[in-house]
């Protein structure tokens, strides 16, 4: 009997256990310890409060940040830094995942670097009067957050210290700033990159008119003097064309532009700082992630499309290359699916690696410098990429080489086993003879069929070519008469 009561009252414990509320992890434990000189950190009910006074700890990454452990628990929401704290470590906060709220008191003047970066749902910030400088990728990745307000004492905002932050739509920079997209090289704090990039809801960039150094025109950010395109809002939608004055601009200024459809640029770029032009062009990467982008106007006096500068641009279907352009750098338009054809014209003299890189919907190249450099390997123009991860990857492209006889661009398609065709037999050819192989075919009609059904780009000799009843036009009567005479 009472090995049975025994018993009976385990199960009703057991019972009782498995009826009881789960509890989080960390949810009622208090952890604490310092970090700074004289800070020290506690982590109660969710909320994390740093006390003292005098500057935080930097630290070189989030691992080592004493509260790491809790970054992902659910049950921590809230960050209190009470008064007396001045500086602001270096990867504090970084990664607190479930973090909502921050109170910053008027004592902070330092936010170090990535301080609150992947605070993916931290929902707004003020940032306290007394703070001069946002230091880079402060709040990058802050994916959640609708606003941010910018305190008058603000001098500096460094590269890429809101990027990613894909919830804010507007921001309005305060009228001390002289110093938009900082990066500091060689001792000295220089002007040349973007602090907003892949703000993708970004809607207006907003200037106080007592700002000496910055203006905004239709939400864009320039330099007072109208010289300097700074940054392009993410989220501004339709067409932007580029002012008559402007000649410099900052690096990524587009970059993860989803609004932008079409653009107009009347000169080429540089960088802000002249004395920056040895390091590269302000252009790299200059519409990179621009998924939404269908047409550009280049300038007639553009000499490089440099590296990555059309990268991601899923929709660009048609790209025409200025007659002053001597270089196609690496990557330039890689990954721009819906590019169709592309004439490369006599003045390109290099071709970068990976230039036409997963380019899907390429029908034909055309490369008119016969001794055009070709970076040598598959991938300068492939409708996929190579998997590093799969050594056999089969690298794919089924549009046409177009070339003189004994060029580069022969000798690049027969290595890489590409169909090509010369430009001479294309001159040659019989009307009708869209594929120049000598006879009107099948392949011919098909091409034409491709032409008024999907509007496949052609070469303007190959549409001289399909124009069977020399009317001006490539239409279904054209077809028809090919058909006639390939049946003939």
């Amino acid at each position: 009997m009472k090995l049975q009561k025994q018993i009976a009252a385990l199960t009703a414990l057991a019972l009782l256990t498995c009826l009881a509320p789960a509890v989080p992890a960390h949810a009622e434990e208090t952890a604490s310890g310092t970090c700074g000189e004289n800070l020290t950190w506690t982590l109660e009910d969710g909320t994390l409060t740093i006390s003292g006074e005098g500057e935080m700890t930097d630290w070189n990454g989030n691992a080592s940040v004493p509260w790491y452990s809790y970054a992902n628990n659910k049950d921590f929401t809230s960050i209190v830094i009470e008064p007396g704290v001045t500086d602001i470590g270096k990867f504090a906060f970084y990664g607190c995942r479930y973090v909502e709220t921050v109170s910053l008191p008027e004592t902070v003047s330092a936010i170090g670097s990535d301080a609150f970066g992947s605070c993916t749902n931290l929902k707004s910030i003020t940032i306290p009067e007394g703070v001069t400088v946002i230091n880079k990728g402060t709040f990058t990745g802050c994916r959640a957050m609708g606003s941010v307000t910018l305190p008058e004492s603000l001098l500096y905002i460094y590269e890429e210290a809101f990027s990613l932050c894909t919830s804010l739509t507007s921001v309005t920079i305060p009228r001390n700033v002289k110093g938009v997209g900082c990066r500091s090289f060689d001792g000295f704090r220089i002007n040349n990159r973007a602090s907003f990039p892949s703000c993708t809801q970004l809607q207006s960039i907003k200037v106080d008119p007592e700002n000496t150094a910055y203006t905004s025109v239709d939400g864009v950010l320039y330099t007072k003097d109208m010289s300097t395109l700074v940054q392009y809002p993410g989220g501004r939608s339709g067409e932007y064309v580029f002012p008559d004055t402007v000649t410099h601009m900052a690096m990524k200024a587009f970059y993860g532009s989803l609004g932008l459809t079409s653009v107009s640029m009347p000169n080429p770029l540089t960088y802000q700082d002249p004395d920056m032009a040895k390091y590269g062009t302000s252009m790299d990467r200059m519409f990179d992630g621009c998924a939404n982008l269908k047409n550009v106007v280049l300038p007639d006096t553009l000499t490089e499309i440099p590296e990555a500068m059309f990268y991601g641009c899923t929709s660009l279907k048609a790209l025409t290359i200025p007659e002053s352009v001597t270089k196609i750098g690496p990557i330039a338009c890689s990954g721009c699916t819906s590019l169709q054809k592309i004439v490369i014209p006599e003045s390109v003299t290099e071709i970068g690696q990976r230039a036409f890189e997963k380019c899907a919907s390429l029908t034909s190249v055309t490369i008119l410098n016969p001794d055009c450099e070709i970076y040598d390997w598959s991938n300068t123009f492939a409708a996929n990429a190579y998997d590093s991860k799969a050594y056999d990857t089969e690298i794919v492209f089924d549009a046409t080489i177009y070339g003189y006889e004994g060029s580069t661009a022969q000798a690049y398609a027969e290595k890489y086993e590409r169909r090509f065709l010369t430009l001479e037999a294309l001159e040659q050819a019989q009307q009708g003879d869209l594929d120049a192989s000598g006879s009107v075919s099948v392949t011919d009609v098909v091409r034409m069929q491709r032409y008024l059904v999907n509007r496949t780009p052609l070469m303007s000799r190959q549409l001289a070519l399909a124009d069977l009843n020399q009317d001006g036009r490539v239409n279904v009567i054209d077809l028809t008469l090919l058909k006639q005479q390939l049946i003939r």
